[in-house]
């Protein structure tokens, strides 16, 4: 079964601030807390041990945490 990640960034587009919804289909065995609020709480740190600024939300798609107001994991049915 696959999960539904929908992240709500904010942004500039033509010199308005605008919110953008973005709904990325992500595999099963992603978590919101190991896999995104671990690293943005510090509780995780790259291999070097430095804090980051952002996260990869399935395999092609980073978000920065600063950009972020909004994000959900739903399940989806029948896959």
């Amino acid at each position: 079964m696959a999960k539904k990640v929908s992240i709500t960034t904010q942004g500039i587009i033509d010199g308005r601030s605008s919110n953008i919804t973005k709904e990325i289909i992500v595999d099963d065995d992603f978590e919101l807390f190991d896999d995104y609020y671990a690293y943005q709480i510090g509780a995780k740190a790259d291999p070097n041990g430095n804090a980051v600024l952002g996260a990869m939300i399935g395999k092609n798609h980073y978000v920065r945490f600063s950009d972020v107001i909004d994000i959900s994991v739903d399940d989806i049915e029948g896959e």
